[in-house]
């Protein structure tokens, strides 16, 4: 589908559903008959390299770039509510970067001639595993690690596949984004 709709993109193909009885009808991708080439193998690990230099770099710029190194530490600021750091958007915002993040990495990997089943696959691990190095990340930060963010990274990334396998599910849960600048930004005292 093309991102954000549950269109098929010109030339793509469509995720085929195993018949029920063959997955006691649970829906899913039919068996792929091939293993992938040398040439596939190196497509995706030099692509998924590069996508995760950018994420790596980006969030270095964004987040981490000022922080002083403290040494691992474990943080819980909650899901929801209204005690709750940011009354829990910061939960919605790993869902919905690792949401966004397997949906455009399994477009890219096919964009490179990946199979649709292969694309799935490497964009699943990718968003999982990179979305949980960054929470490494943040754990040597005054951000901390933190669980809460590991299963909103987790989640986000359940949804990007449901929705890429499922066009329904894609047609009824999607996300809007809107951005109001924080004071600080206004006040000129953050530049991102």
């Amino acid at each position: 589908a093309v991102l954000g709709t549950s269109q098929p993109a010109a030339g793509r193909e469509e995720v085929p559903v195993a018949p029920a009885a063959a997955t006691d009808g649970a829906p899913g991708l039919t068996p792929e008959p091939r293993n992938l080439t040398t040439r596939e193998i190196l497509t995706l690990a030099g692509v998924g390299a590069g996508l995760s230099t950018l994420v790596v770099v980006g969030g270095t710029l964004a987040w981490w770039r000022d922080e002083p190194y403290v040494g691992w530490n474990w943080r819980n600021t909650g899901f929801f509510g209204r005690t709750t750091y940011a009354g829990g958007s910061d939960k919605v915002g790993h869902a919905f970067a690792w949401w966004l993040g397997l949906r455009a990495s399994t477009q890219i990997f096919e964009w490179f001639g990946i199979s649709r089943r292969h694309s799935l696959i490497a964009g699943t691990t990718f968003s999982l595993v990179l979305g949980n190095v960054v929470e490494v990340g943040d754990a040597f930060t005054r951000y901390g690690f933190e669980w809460p963010d590991v299963i909103a990274n987790v989640a986000g990334t359940g949804a990007g596949l449901a929705a890429e396998l499922w066009p329904t599910f894609d047609d009824l849960f999607g996300y809007r984004l809107s951005y109001v600048p924080s004071p600080k930004f206004r006040a000129g005292e953050k530049n991102y």
